[in-house]
């Protein structure tokens, strides 16, 4: 299935890899994915596949090898992307030079990067893969530097819902678009609201057809969300300022301006799907209190009652209890819903089945209702969360300042984000500073580029922009330049230090701080993440690039909060002897990262009442 690991056959050998596009001449037979030559005949065994044919089809490739013999490699078809659409082309014996350009073999995930061939290629393959892991947001832009894939084309048309009748729209909702077509009949054109890629970010889907409209066979209905005017967009127009801010400095540091916060910005919406089973063994149960949600605990009364009418109870047993001095509580067992956020998450939706239905699905006879909840979750950004570029320059936002207190020039002009230019250097990344700079010409003329794949030299590129704007122009729009002239928020004096503005286009990545350590909650289920190989449930969790990014910019209360023995909930709740483990495990993790630099600290238990019981050899 797309977008799922699939184990893929290369020359090297058997290798793990995501399969995130399909062909357009690739048909399904017998569980096994073949492609075929284009040619006039018309395949009648052509099978659609959309989002739920992840629950029916268990589909591998395994008819796509290549064999490696010595250091020649036998190859006799090649596929190759040509306006929009893949072809084959043969290989004759003795001719094996191709007319193509090479890099119509690449992905489409690739092909949307400008000027990919001008940097390391190894950041050419991170950007590529950070397109498979970005949330798509709820308010995405187009881009200002563009490809010509960026545009609708036989790889992006599955996303669309398109008519296949010709009628007149009769009604248009969130959820399904009505047709009366030429034989008076209605057609009803769902819009697939809870649309879920694979790291459980929603989509949704926007009609552009209005009631009373005439559509024709082929006619778009409605477009997704990560796809604006007919173009593949995941990310925002983001104005990058190259600097230094206090003396703190890293690579994969990133202070963000707080304006991006209060409009929403880098909102994205997090989609997940509880199941709560009823039984009807009164031996093991546990309260969960409702008293947090008032909606959740009428629905669940609801559903109750409704089992009492239709005699789905078949024992009499009070599921109701009071007690007193405290209010009314639910009980039932403990199976899959571990996580109800009911002070973040909204429920939009709910499902139940009675015992007559479970039947079927269960073989567990004692369920006698099964509820489904469905709840969002409004992620917006916050410190610890992943950015990234096109070009795979991500980063890790360290600090969110105030608006006051980011720098300024003398025409108003602020940056969106701070970081530092040594990320950059370090990668190769040209064609990001390519980017940035075409970027910054559209962003102030209001005009975009169609940008190339490749330049073989940059240099003829940048002059053929500046013969398009005469020298008066440029002149006059001079404030506009990459180089501009920042003041510091603080006092107003012009900063000494190095300072590059450009724009590029961000995405937010699947790596949120919401997902990689959980806080404690006020109810009884605390949940916490695993670290190393412990069960599930049992620690904090903070990368290498978060602490090192979050420690540049003095932030080491959080690395101190993290280190302490109280961030491992579980290691409290065991009866161990507490006074041999005093550090937590993320403490052993710097320890061990703190010994590459050849500093050994040592921990001895039997000064530990003396304040400075740290001891600490340097070799």
């Amino acid at each position: 299935y797309l977008n799922i690991i699939n184990i893929l056959y290369t020359i090297d050998g058997d290798k793990c890899g995501i399969l995130s596009t399909l062909t357009t001449n690739t048909i399904e037979s017998n569980l096994k994915f073949k492609t075929l030559l284009i040619n006039k005949k018309k395949f009648n065994n052509n099978i659609y596949l959309d989002i739920y044919s992840k629950n029916f089809y268990n589909l591998n490739i395994t008819n796509l090898n290549i064999l490696k013999k010595n250091i020649k490699c036998n190859i006799n078809k090649l596929e190759f992307l040509i306006n929009g659409e893949f072809k084959i082309i043969k290989l004759k014996k003795n001719k094996s030079n191709i007319s193509e350009y090479f890099y119509n073999i690449f992905n489409i995930t690739e092909l949307v990067i400008p000027f990919l061939l001008n940097n390391d290629l190894c950041r050419s393959l991170m950007g590529s893969k950070m397109h498979t892991q970005t949330l798509p947001l709820i308010y995405s832009n187009n881009q200002y530097v563009y490809t010509k894939y960026n545009k609708i084309n036989n790889l992006l048309l599955n996303k669309y819902i398109i008519s296949k009748h010709i009628g007149i729209v009769i009604e248009v909702t969130n959820y399904k678009i009505i047709i009366l077509d030429n034989k008076n009949r209605f057609i009803n054109y769902y819009l697939c609201p809870y649309t879920i890629n694979d790291y459980n970010s929603y989509i949704y889907y926007k009609p552009i057809v209005w009631k009373g409209e005439k559509i024709t066979i082929g006619k778009i209905l409605a477009t997704p969300s990560d796809i604006n005017n007919f173009e593949f967009t995941l990310g925002i127009n983001n104005i990058i300022n190259y600097s230094f801010y206090y003396g703190y400095e890293h690579e994969d540091s990133i202070i963000l301006n707080k304006k991006l916060v209060f409009n929403n910005t880098l909102t994205s919406l997090f989609f997940n799907i509880n199941e709560v089973n009823l039984y009807n063994i009164d031996n093991i149960y546990i309260d969960i209190l409702c008293i947090y949600n008032t909606f959740l605990y009428k629905i669940l009364y609801s559903a109750y009652t409704k089992l009492i009418k239709n005699k789905h109870i078949f024992s009499k047993k009070i599921f109701f209890k009071k007690k007193r001095g405290k209010k009314q509580k639910l009980f039932f067992k403990y199976t899959y819903i571990y996580n109800i956020k009911t002070s973040l998450d909204r429920l939009i939706k709910y499902e139940y089945l009675f015992n007559n239905s479970l039947n079927k699905l269960f073989l567990n006879k004692f369920i006698y209702l099964n509820l489904k909840l469905f709840l969002v979750n409004i992620n917006n950004i916050n410190i610890g969360d992943k950015l990234c570029g096109r070009h795979g320059n991500k980063g890790t936002i360290a600090k969110i300042i105030d608006f006051i207190d980011t720098p300024y020039t003398s025409k108003d002009f602020y940056p969106y984000i701070i970081t530092s230019p040594i990320g950059a250097l370090s990668r190769m990344n040209i064609g990001q500073f390519l980017e940035g700079f075409c970027g910054n010409l559209g962003y102030n003329n209001n005009i975009r580029f169609k940008a190339p794949i490749e330049l073989i030299n940059s240099n003829i590129y940048i002059k053929s922009l500046y013969n398009y704007f005469n020298n008066i122009y440029i002149d006059l729009y001079s404030k506009y330049l990459s180089k501009k002239i920042f003041r510091d928020f603080k006092t107003g004096y012009k900063l000494k230090n190095f300072t590059y503005c450009v724009l590029l286009y961000y995405f937010k990545l699947m790596h949120t701080s919401k997902t990689k350590f959980r806080y404690k909650s006020y109810n009884k289920h605390i949940i916490q993440q695993q670290i190393f190989k412990d069960v599930l449930n049992s620690d904090q969790k903070f990368g290498e690039m978060e602490i090192w990014s979050l420690e540049a910019y003095g932030a080491a209360y959080n690395i101190k909060e993290l280190s302490l023995i109280k961030s491992n909930y579980k290691f409290l709740q065991n009866s161990i002897n507490k006074s041999d483990h005093i550090y937590s495990k993320i403490f052993k993790c710097l320890l061990l990262e703190l010994k590459s630099i050849l500093i050994n600290i040592k921990f001895n238990k039997y000064y530990s009442t003396i304040n400075n019981f740290y001891k600490i050899n340097i070799n």
